[in-house]
C-alpha cells in the first residue's frame, strides 16, 4: 500500500517553480542523482506539510 504524505496543495506552484530555476550547484547534483544510479530514489523539491523538503 502506497503512503500518502500530507501536503499544502498552495505549495505545488512554487515548487514546480524552484525545479525549473535550478542553481549550477543542484544541477551537477541532481545530474549525479538522477536516475537510480546509486540504487535509491531520490526526490527534489516535494511539499510535505507545510514545508518544501529538497530531498526526499
Amino acid at each position: 500500500m502506497k503512503k500518502i504524505i500530507p501536503y499544502n496543495q498552495d505549495l505545488i506552484a512554487f515548487t514546480k517553480k524552484l525545479r525549473n530555476n535550478m542553481t549550477l550547484g543542484e544541477i551537477a547534483l541532481w545530474r549525479e542523482l538522477k536516475g537510480r544510479q546509486l540504487g535509491v530514489r531520490f526526490s527534489r523539491q516535494i511539499p510535505i506539510d507545510q514545508f518544501i523538503v529538497d530531498f526526499y
